[in-house]
């Protein structure tokens, strides 16, 4: 499984948008994407769930009984999973 701050960057990665292009998108410095990016700091849930709206994916997170949790992607064909 995944941490929460490896699936955003995957994310991003994927859908081919700069650290740059999401950060203005959603209002917050560059540098703090990046440290939410590197792991060193957790988003405010509003800032999490700006992230994935910007990035497309779903803004539920389910925690299942393995406390695993998935953000599915609007892909039928890709899915995140976060530990």
């Amino acid at each position: 499984m995944t941490e929460l701050h490896h699936m955003i960057r995957e994310i991003r990665e994927y859908k081919g948008i700069s650290r740059e292009a999401l950060a203005d998108n959603i209002g917050i410095a560059v540098s703090t994407l990046e440290r939410i990016e590197n792991g060193r700091t957790d988003p405010k849930y509003s800032t999490l769930k700006k992230i994935l709206l910007c990035l497309e994916a779903h803004t539920s997170v389910t925690i299942n009984e393995s406390k695993s949790s998935t953000i599915a992607s609007s892909d039928p064909h890709h899915k995140w999973v976060i530990s």
